[in-house]
């Protein structure tokens, strides 16, 4: 089972999965997406759509990538799977996979990378970025664009720091660029025909601090962060913002990486 909660009643609801065992729950769509081991040894992973009950069987090397959301586009599901670096078992990739049909397709940079990361989707239309500084327009036709962004280098996308979208264009994220939990740069990600991604340095954004970013509520427009020296770090505090970065509170807490969600 997993839970979901209504910003608006302030309540949580329990949703039952009978005879799955859920590894992960990602998304961004209408639906909710389950990623699910196999109960059996001879059954396959399931990517799962909770409302209808639709299962699609995918194959090992499909894997969808942990830190990765899975999209729901019109007709298709994209994401990004997971790949080996000598690429004996597959190498990385973008799948999309038919919701009729059930089949998957992997589509690759023609130079390609060793990990990808899916962003966003709408329609018929996903993004997509690579740890080699590319971020990628993808249509369910298999046809791409892409454009490299030097603040995309050597980047890391953690499930811990997802992207939260602020309208149907703009989503912020917190990524990796370094070794230490405290290398860390806060990026403004745009989609549409002018796709781009850009280095934002909000007032509160201490650099060598170790930040989170928890979740956006759409009826306030407010964000929240919690911000500690490390990340194993006690003390810190908890910080409130609007949609445009800009500080409305800040909150003292005793155990910041302690605190998963806020509800104001």
């Amino acid at each position: 089972h997993f839970f979901t909660y209504d910003l608006k009643r302030g309540t949580f609801t329990k949703h039952q999965v009978p005879n799955t065992a859920i590894t992960s729950v990602a998304h961004y769509g209408k639906d909710v997406w389950l990623e699910s081991n196999a109960s059996k040894p001879k059954e396959k992973i399931q990517l799962i759509n909770v409302r209808t009950d639709k299962r699609y069987p995918i194959e090992d090397r499909l894997m969808p990538v942990f830190d990765s959301p899975i999209l729901e586009l019109d007709q298709t599901i994209a994401y990004a799977n997971n790949g080996t670096e000598d690429d004996k078992e597959g190498a990385a990739g973008m799948v999309l996979l038919d919701q009729t049909t059930g089949k998957s397709r992997v589509i690759r940079k023609a130079d390609e990378p060793y990990v990808y990361t899916a962003l966003y989707g709408a329609k018929e239309t996903a993004y997509f970025a690579t740890s080699g500084g590319v971020m990628i327009q993808l249509k369910t036709d298999g046809t791409m664009q892409q454009k490299s962004f030097s603040i995309l280098d050597g980047a890391s996308y953690s499930s811990t720091t997802p992207m939260r979208m602020i309208n149907k264009q703009t989503g912020y994220q917190i990524i990796g660029t370094g070794e230490n939990d405290t290398d860390q740069r806060l990026v403004k990600w745009t989609f549409g025909q002018a796709f781009q991604v850009e280095e934002v340095r909000p007032d509160f954004w201490k650099q060598g601090h170790y930040y989170r970013y928890l979740y956006r509520n759409p009826y306030q427009k407010t964000s929240y962060f919690t911000e500690s020296k490390t990340s194993l770090s006690g003390k810190g505090r908890l910080i409130v913002t609007d949609d445009n970065l800009k500080t409305l509170r800040t909150i003292p807490v005793a155990g910041a990486n302690g605190v998963d969600f806020v509800i104001d």
